[in-house]
């Protein structure tokens, strides 16, 4: 289960590129201005040979070059193992635990309704109306539209006229669902479902045979809306952030 936790990361980073991203001895670090927790922040999921204190050590120099605190996104595959037990030592607090869903797409048949429009490449429409219904700060937008320009992978940038958007990333036999959101006059009238439904008939007509999405844990009526397309929890990833003294 570790080593399909690591692979469905990896895809789902790839799809959800940063400005920025080194390797370092097996922990990938990732940057994008400050723009979302996955961007910013250190993926330990592969195996490494460095003393741990002298690897910690340049991630908090990484992040403080860049004007930000220090982030750990985390997994049950975290490597090493005891990783979190040593950043909890080091003052890192956890927040943020969010779920990582897949659904099974094999036997499934779903049809985009009359609504649904899709383009391949990011517009300013699209990132206006993702920006203004998601409270996405005006700085973060220019960010966002540079990192949704810059990921290789096929892409299915979604909407329903005035009412949701939403994107698909396809890789191989995996399509990502991110960024779903209905504007608030339109929330629980079913919108989100037919978007969803849109993306996931794009992702069967590319190859895709599973879909995998990313839900915070506490958002009720997201979950029971992706439980009603087939998805179910596959693992979770939460972060780990330096804690910041003030001295007085």
């Amino acid at each position: 289960m570790l080593e399909k936790i690591r692979e469905l990361e990896h895809i789902s980073l790839r799809a959800w590129a940063a400005l920025e991203s080194e390797i370092y001895d097996g922990w990938i670090l990732r940057y994008a201005n400050g723009y979302t927790g996955r961007a910013n922040s250190v993926q330990p999921l592969d195996s490494s040979s460095l003393p741990l204190d002298e690897k910690m050590a340049y991630c908090e120099n990484f992040y403080a070059e860049r004007n930000l605190p220090c982030i750990f996104r985390l997994t049950e595959a975290m490597q090493p193992s005891h990783l979190e037990t040593i950043l909890d030592e080091r003052g890192y607090e956890p927040y943020n635990e969010t779920l990582v869903q897949t659904a099974d797409l094999s036997n499934q048949d779903f049809a985009a309704d009359d609504r649904f429009h899709y383009s391949d490449t990011v517009s300013d429409d699209w990132l206006a109306a993702w920006g203004g219904w998601n409270d996405v700060p005006e700085q973060h937008i220019a960010t966002a539209k540079q990192m949704l320009s810059q990921t290789s992978a096929e892409k299915c940038f979604a909407w329903i006229e005035d009412v949701a958007v939403g994107l698909a990333v396809y890789e191989g036999e995996h399509v990502g669902l991110f960024d779903i959101v209905v504007n608030p006059e339109y929330r629980r009238q079913k919108a989100g479902n037919a978007l969803v439904k849109g993306l996931l008939a794009w992702g069967t007509s590319q190859g895709a045979r599973t879909a995998y999405l990313q839900v915070v844990s506490i958002n009720i009526p997201a979950l029971a809306l992706y439980g009603k397309l087939g998805f179910t929890n596959h693992h979770r990833y939460w972060y780990r952030r330096k804690q910041i003294i003030t001295k007085l």
